[in-house]
């Protein structure tokens, strides 16, 4: 006999409403992103991705390789999140997937066309990098190598604690390198980032 010891009733309808709902509270300028990864945290990317979209987010983040080729073909673009291995950035790519990348040499090294995401850490000490001046210089090499860069994103150390004076820093840090990393993009604007929404 089987004693189930937690169950979760996933609620669709639901998650589409309150992603409509962050959207459109963004600023001018941003977008929402919607964070699918571990099978939507266990609760079913798959039937997430079968729900159809009221308003579609503008992109769909995974964490491997092997999760973006796990969701197939999209109607938006699927950005992962985590580091690559070569053999992982080949599935990547032929999953038509974005990419991220906080190194110069590994930037310069992408196949022409990679669209790819530039990592800045500001707290949370993982992944990316803390200098303005390398994000200027990563975004210099997937441009220089052909490809495009996506966009810019971090992973807030603390983002939902009260009184929390490191969320202060965090945030003041994502404007200064977003724009160090846009000089390197002449003609466009510094990227202002991308909302998730972290949602089966």
């Amino acid at each position: 006999m089987t004693t189930e010891r937690a169950l979760a009733r996933i609620d669709l309808g639901a998650i589409t409403r309150n992603c409509e709902r962050l959207a459109a509270g963004l600023a001018g300028g941003s977008a929402l992103g919607v964070v699918v990864k571990a099978d939507g945290y266990g609760h079913g990317a798959a039937r997430r991705r079968a729900q159809r979209w009221r308003a579609e987010p503008p992109r769909l983040f995974v964490a491997t390789a092997e999760e973006a080729r796990a969701l197939g073909e999209q109607p938006v673009p699927v950005a992962i999140m985590g580091a690559l291995t070569p053999q992982e950035l080949d599935v990547a790519l032929a999953a038509g997937a974005e990419i991220t990348g906080w190194d110069e040499d590994f930037a310069a090294a992408l196949p022409p066309g990679t669209r790819a995401h530039v990592k800045l850490d500001t707290g949370m000490g993982r992944l990316g990098t803390r200098e303005p001046a390398e994000a200027t210089r990563v975004a210099e090499a997937v441009e220089g190598a052909g490809g495009a860069v996506a966009g810019l994103m971090t992973h807030f150390a603390t983002a939902d604690e009260r009184g929390d004076d490191f969320l202060g820093i965090q945030l003041e840090r994502v404007p200064r390198m977003g724009r160090a990393a846009a000089r390197a993009l002449p003609g466009r604007a510094p990227a202002r980032g991308q909302q998730r929404c972290d949602a089966p």
